[in-house]
This record gives C-alpha cells, sequence and structure tokens, in this order.
C-alpha cells in the first residue's frame, strides 16, 4: 500500500539518521505498536531492525492502549488516534481513512445501504476500540451524519472483525491500511463509497523524535 510504504520509508530514514549519529548502535529500544496494524504492517520492519542491529535489543510491545511513553519507558510509539497532548510536536509521515467495507456474499444477500441511516438494518461489526463505539459518525463533504450502529460481533481486535467481514457476517468500518488487499482482490466492496468515518476518525502517521503518533 503506498502510504505505508511511505511511511516506511520516511522511519527508515530515522533509522539511518541514527545510525549515521553514532560509531555503534546498541542498548535497548522499547516500543509501543498498534496490535492490527503493528503485526500487519509493522513487524517485519521490526525483524529487519533488529537484524541490521544486533547489538540493540528490542521489546515491542502490541496493544491499542495509550501509553505512557515516560512513565513506562516506553522509546518510541505508534498509535491510532487524536494527539491529545498539544506538546508533542510531530512529523507527517502519511494519511489514511476509515471506510465502510462488506463482502460481495454479503451485499448480495441483504443488499447495500444507499445512505447511512440504512445502516441501523444492517449487521454490522462493532469494533469497540472506536472512540464513538458503537455510534459510527459518518461525513460526505459538509454533510454529517451519525448512527448507532448494531450488530452480532463486536471485538476489539480489528483483524478479527476483518475475519468475519470476509466470510459475509457483516459491514465494517476500517481504516483502509486494514482492508486495502482485501479491496484490491475483490474479497471486500466499499459501502457508501462516498462517506468515511469522521475526522477523528481519519488519520495520519507522524514522527516526533523518539515518538511516533498516529491521529
Amino acid at each position: 500500500m503506498a502510504k505505508v510504504r511511505e511511511a516506511n520509508h520516511l522511519i527508515a530514514e530515522a533509522e539511518q539518521e541514527a545510525a549515521e549519529g553514532a560509531a555503534s548502535v546498541r542498548g535497548r529500544l522499547r516500543l509501543a505498536l498498534p496490535a492490527a496494524m503493528g503485526r500487519r504492517w509493522l513487524s517485519a520492519m521490526v525483524a529487519d531492525f533488529v537484524l541490521t542491529y544486533p547489538q540493540v535489543m528490542v521489546e515491542a510491545e502490541y496493544a491499542d492502549r495509550f501509553v505512557d511513553l515516560i512513565g513506562e519507558g516506553f522509546d518510541a510509539a505508534i498509535r491510532i488516534g487524536e494527539l491529545a497532548d498539544n506538546r508533542l510536536v510531530a512529523r507527517k509521515l502519511c494519511d489514511h481513512q476509515r471506510i465502510l467495507c462488506a463482502s460481495p456474499d454479503y451485499l448480495a444477500r441483504q443488499g447495500a445501504p444507499v445512505n447511512p441511516h440504512q445502516l441501523t438494518d444492517h449487521n454490522c461489526l462493532g469494533f469497540s476500540g472506536l472512540r464513538s463505539f458503537p455510534e459510527w459518525r459518518l461525513m460526505s463533504g459538509e454533510q454529517q451524519v451519525s448512527v448507532k450502529v448494531t450488530g452480532s460481533l463486536r471485538s476489539n481486535d480489528n483483524e478479527a472483525l476483518l475475519q468475519a467481514a470476509r466470510r459475509g457476517v457483516g459491514i465494517l468500518a476500517g481504516g483502509d491500511w486494514l482492508m486495502g488487499e482485501d479491496l484490491a482482490s475483490g474479497r471486500l466492496v466499499r459501502v457508501l463509497p462516498d462517506w468515511q468515518l469522521d475526522v477523528a476518525g481519519a488519520s495520519e502517521l507522524f514522527l516526533l523524535n523518539s515518538f511516533i503518533f498516529i491521529y
């Protein structure tokens, strides 16, 4: 995915700058990484880093909780959410959107909603980590609609919900980084393609010194 490759490139640049500033890279690096996004896109980078710098002991925690970097002793973090602490000066790496998708089988059985209000008639897969859960706040241009959705499955893990969407369980709201490969292959298709979750659900990837943040 182009946006993730761009982020990877910029993170690699930061690693290179750090390497050039030291005769030998060694020590301990403690990382806080988002669960699904980290496993899908960042875990291979962590492994490559360890191979490149074998004298660095890396501790990577994959979870969707917000950590206290200083209090918990983390050196860097990637998070999806809002950057609430305005004292943090971040470097933007990329954008992403939260979109709605479902499998062709589900839409063939249940039909496709033509406006956000019709989502109340559908089985919507609930990500409990969403700040507005169980409400989906959607926007299209200047239009904004809030819909309280229901469904037969909710989880705090995006990948579990992605598996359910692939199998035709219901409609999933998630980042394009999560569903991009499935959209490209046709396993999933966009639902209400003119709509996306609102600005609080949209994200940008930022790099801040020893801290990486997505909001």
